[in-house]
């Protein structure tokens, strides 16, 4: 997911589609691997009878998280509106930042496990 995200964010302006379609399947492809490892290391994390109540936290967390993201996103888009380039540009950007800092903390704290 981080490496699509550090082509999406360097995309010069007359990128062909075909490379950001197969950067967004890049990006797709990381999801796939994430969430279901995810949310099996949550219920795996919990007993039986927790499972239902934490299902429910983590699709909660999911909806606030796409929430969040959708107006974030658009707010970057209406600063940066001078140019949709440049605004779906930063959108990118922000992202890549986002996901390097999750996953320096990551490695942080899996070295202090």
């Amino acid at each position: 997911m981080l490496l699509s995200f550090v082509g999406l964010a360097m995309i010069p302006p007359k990128l062909s589609p075909l490379w950001i379609t197969g950067l967004l399947f890049l990006y797709g492809v990381g999801g796939g691997f994430f969430q279901p490892s995810n949310v099996a290391a949550l219920m795996g994390a919990v007993g039986l009878a927790e499972q239902g109540k934490m299902s429910a936290l983590q699709r909660m967390t999911q909806n606030v998280a796409i929430a969040l993201g959708s107006s974030i996103g658009s707010i970057i888009m209406y600063e940066f509106g001078k140019s949709e380039y440049w605004g779906i540009k930063m959108g990118y950007l922000v992202t890549l930042i986002l996901i390097g800092v999750t996953l320096l903390i990551s490695f942080i704290k899996r070295k202090k496990l």
